[in-house]
């Protein structure tokens, strides 16, 4: 016996979430070139590399684009989104090790709120 599944979402709307998903993981994949070779590293075997710096802002704009479809759609909301932004701005201080990056979220915070 197999058991039908549906789980309520619309052509369009897979797309835009396989959109989102498939430009987050290749900002994942960016980001694992980073570790690994550092910012400013290039893929040698290609002559007009871009650096992984620039690699990591090109997916971070392709990403951004998934969430823009998302939201002017109406998946998600960007109220809800600015609301855990918020949240997380305040409670991820305590969990970083560097003051560079308390005080980078001390600046976030107050541009939030101005």
């Amino acid at each position: 016996m197999s058991i039908e599944f549906d789980n309520g979402l619309s052509p369009e709307q897979r797309e835009r979430m396989a959109l989102y998903v498939e430009e987050a993981g290749e900002s994942l994949q960016v980001l694992g070139k980073i570790n690994r070779h550092g910012l400013e590293s290039k893929n040698p075997l290609k002559q007009d590399a871009i650096t992984n710096k620039k690699a990591l802002a090109k997916e971070i704009a392709d990403v951004r684009i998934a969430i823009d479809l998302l939201t002017i759609a109406g998946d998600i909301s960007e109220y809800d989104i600015l609301d855990f932004q918020t949240q997380k701005l305040n409670k991820i201080k305590e969990w970083l090790h560097y003051e560079e990056n308390k005080n980078l979220i001390d600046k976030l915070i107050d541009e939030s709120f101005s």
